[in-house]
């Protein structure tokens, strides 16, 4: 089975709130591209060898997680049938 990140290798950071900004130029310093900022994380995309260079070397960021699977849900019955 392939996993959203797997084929994509797009990850989100978790960061403490306010710093956003600062992790998004952290993240760029270290090589990952197309970053997005949300509330307390960033979405951004990188290969493995960036990826684990991030997990080492980032100050800011508190975790990166790789999605599994992502889906447009209005409704909590929706959460069941994908799961």
């Amino acid at each position: 089975m392939d996993y959203s990140y797997q084929q994509n290798q797009r990850f989100f950071a978790q960061v403490a709130g306010g710093i956003e900004a600062l992790a998004a130029e952290e993240l760029a310093e270290l090589g990952a591209s197309d970053i997005s900022e949300r509330y307390r994380g960033l979405f951004f995309t990188a290969d493995f060898e960036t990826l684990y260079r991030i997990n080492y070397c980032s100050r800011l960021l508190s975790r990166v997680i790789a999605p599994l699977e992502g889906f447009q849900c209005r409704h909590t019955d929706q959460i069941y049938k994908k799961a």
